[in-house]
C-alpha cells in the first residue's frame, strides 16, 4: 500500500510538471481520452518494469530463504515460485496500477488551453495541489510508524525471550535420545531395568554430572489433571505436565529445589510411590497450605494411576508450545522416579560434557547394555533450545526488513513532494530573495512544508498502533504496543529520517539565485 500511494504520488507530481506539455498536445488535436490512454500506458510500462524486477527479487529471495533455512517447515512445504502466486502478483500489479494511475492521469487531463499555455514553462498557477500530495505523505508515514512500532515490539519481546531465566540452566549440557523400539521393552519392568543399568553405567563416568529423563525441559508431556487425596475432584483449568527423570537430573540443570528432597536411588518399584511437583502446581492446588507430605494422582489416563505422596517441590521449568511460540509457559508439572515409572517411549540421557567426549565415550556404554537399541547423535541443549527461539527471531527479522523498506519508501515519497513543491514556487522564491528574504527563511520554509505531514503521520500512527493493542498482544512476549521507549525511538527514527529527506531540497531552496530564477519570467 505504501508503495502505490508513493508512486500515485510521484505519477500526481510528474503530471503537473508535464502541464504544458500535456496542453501543447491538447491544443493539437489530442482528445481527453488519448490523453488519459497515454498516461495510463506509460503508467502500465511502469508497473510491468517494477512487477518483473519484483519476480527476479523473489527468486532471488526464495534461493537465499531455501539456502540459509531460517525456520523448520513441514514435511513436503518446499519453497518456490508459484505459479498461482505469480497470477495473483500479476493481477495485483495491473490493478493498482488502474487505480493508482487513474487519478493523475484523469486529472492531468482536464486541461484549461487558455491557463497551461500563458503560464510559461513551469505548471500552470491553480493547477497544483500539494495539500494531496502532503496528505498521501502523512498516510504513508503513519503506515510506516505502525510497521516499525510491531517490528519493534516483536524484537523487544525476542529479546526479552532470549534472557528470560527459564528454571534450567542448557550451558554445556549435551543429550542424546534412545527410542524404546521393539517387542522387548514392553512392559514396565524391562523398562524399569534398562533405567537401572543406564543409571549404574552413568555413574562409572568419575567427575561427569550425568542424569536421565523421559523428555527434554523444553518439552513436557500432557498428564491430564490432578486428583488430590480428601478432596472432590474439580475440572482441571488445563493439562498437567508429566515427566520421569532420574536421580541428580535436578542438579544437572540446576533447578533449584524449594524443599522436600530429589529422588534417590531407593525409590524403585517396591518403595512408596512419590513425585516431586512444581512450584506452579504447588501454587495452584496448595496455595495456603505446605504441599509436602500430600497425595496426589494423576486422572484421565488409561491405565489406573496410585496414589502419590509429594516428596519435594522444583522451581518451575519453562517450556515452549506450538501454538504459543512467542512465550515461555510454567505448565504444573509432576515428576516421577524413572524406576517407579519408567519411560515408554524413549529414554534422554544428559551429561555435562561436550558432544564429542559423549559420542566416543558414552555411545559404546549405551551399546554396550543393547546393541541393538538405537542412539541418536548427541547434540547440545543449547541447539534446542536455539530451534524454539528460531521462528520468533524469522518473524523478527522478517517484520524489521518490512519496517525498515517501508521507512525508506516513506522518505522517497516525502523527499519527491518536498522537490515538487520546491519546482512549483521556484519563481516565487527567487522573488522572495530579489525583495530581501534570507536563505535560512526559504529553508525553514521548505522545512516546515515537509516536517507537517511527517509529524501529523507519526502521531497518527502512534495512535492506529494503540488502537492494535489488542492484536498485537499476543504476538508479544511482557510487551504492550505502549511501551514507551519504543514509541519515542520509532518517532524519533521517522524525524530524522524526514529530516534527511528534507535536507536537500531545503538547501536548494536556500540557495535560490534570484537572477537566474528571474531571468525567463
Amino acid at each position: 500500500l505504501i508503495a502505490c500511494l508513493n508512486v500515485a504520488n510521484l505519477l500526481l507530481g510528474r503530471s503537473l510538471v508535464r502541464e504544458r506539455e500535456l496542453a501543447v498536445r491538447a491544443a493539437l488535436g489530442a482528445g481527453r481520452a488519448g490523453l488519459i490512454r497515454q498516461l495510463l500506458t506509460e503508467s502500465i510500462s511502469l508497473s510491468a518494469l517494477g512487477c518483473l524486477a519484483g519476480l527476479v527479487f523473489a527468486l532471488a529471495a526464495i534461493r537465499c530463504f531455501n539456502h540459509l533455512n531460517p525456520i523448520e517447515l513441514p514435511v513436503g512445504a518446499d519453497v518456490t515460485l508459484n505459479l498461482p502466486v505469480v497470477a495473483f502478483s500479476l493481477l495485483l500489479t495491473v490493478g493498482a496500477t488502474l487505480l493508482f494511475g487513474l487519478f493523475p492521469a484523469f486529472r492531468a487531463s482536464r486541461i484549461d488551453l487558455n491557463v497551461s499555455l500563458k503560464a510559461g514553462r513551469g505548471p500552470a498557477k491553480g493547477i497544483s495541489r500539494p495539500h494531496v500530495a502532503r496528505a498521501i505523505v502523512t498516510v504513508e508515514v503513519m503506515l510506516s510508524v505502525v510497521l516499525l512500532i510491531g517490528a519493534g515490539l516483536v524484537l523487544k519481546s525476542l529479546l526479552r525471550m532470549s534472557s528470560e531465566p527459564l528454571g534450567f540452566d542448557s550451558h554445556d549440557v549435551v543429550f542424546t535420545a534412545t527410542a524404546l523400539r521393539g517387542g522387548r521393552y514392553t512392559n514396565d519392568a524391562e523398562r524399569a531395568r534398562l533405567c537401572r543399568q543406564v543409571s549404574e553405567r552413568l555413574r562409572g563416568l568419575s567427575g561427569i554430572p550425568t542424569a536421565i529423563s523421559s523428555n527434554l525441559p523444553l518439552y513436557v508431556s500432557a498428564g491430564d489433571s490432578i486428583e488430590v487425596a480428601g478432596r472432590t475432584p474439580t475440572d482441571p483449568k488445563h493439562d498437567t505436565g508429566f515427566e520421569a527423570v532420574g536421580p541428580g537430573y535436578f542438579a544437572l540443570m540446576k533447578t533449584p529445589l524449594l524443599s522436600g528432597r530429589d529422588f534417590n536411588d531407593h525409590d524403585t518399584s517396591a518403595s512408596e510411590p512419590v513425585a516431586i511437583i512444581n512450584r506452579a502446581l504447588a501454587d495452584e492446588y496448595f496455595p495456603n497450605e505446605d504441599a509436602l507430605g500430600q497425595r496426589i494422582r494423576l486422572t484421565g489416563l488409561k491405565t489406573q494411576q496410585p496414589w502419590l505422596t509429594i516428596a519435594g517441590i522444583v522451581e518451575n521449568q519453562k517450556h515452549s508450545e506450538l501454538m504459543h511460540e512467542m512465550s515461555w509457559l510454567a505448565t504444573p508439572a509432576v515428576f516421577r522416579p524413572v524406576l517407579q515409572d519408567p519411560p515408554a517411549r524413549n529414554i534422554n540421557v544428559l551429561a555435562k560434557w561436550n558432544v564429542s567426549a559423549m559420542r566416543d565415550k558414552l555411545l559404546p556404554i549405551l551399546s554396550g547394555i543393547d546393541p541393538e537399541l538405537p542412539v541418536s547423535e548427541p547434540e547440545a541443549l543449547e541447539s534446542d533450545l536455539a530451534l524454539a527461539l528460531k521462528f520468533p527471531r524469522f518473524r523478527a527479522v522478517l517484520l524489521g526488513v518490512f519496517a525498515l523498506a517501508a521507512v525508506l519508501l516513506a522518505a522517497i515519497g516525502l523527499h519527491g513532494v518536498v522537490a515538487q513543491f520546491l519546482a512549483q514556487r521556484k519563481a516565487e522564491f527567487g522573488i522572495r530573495m530579489a525583495i530581501g528574504a534570507q536563505p535560512r527563511d526559504l529553508f525553514l520554509l521548505i522545512a516546515c512544508q515537509g516536517g507537517v505531514p511527517v509529524l501529523a503521520g507519526a502521531a497518527l500512527g502512534v495512535a492506529v498502533a494503540l488502537l492494535l493493542d489488542r492484536a498485537l498482544r499476543s504476538v508479544l512476549y511482557g510487551d504492550r504496543v505502549s511501551d514507551p521507549l519504543v514509541m519515542i525511538s520509532v518517532v524519533s527514527l521517522l524525524v530524522l529520517t524526514g529530516a534527511a529527506a528534507i535536507w536537500r531540497p531545503a538547501r536548494l531552496a536556500a540557495r535560490t539565485d534570484p537572477v537566474l530564477t528571474l531571468r525567463n519570467e
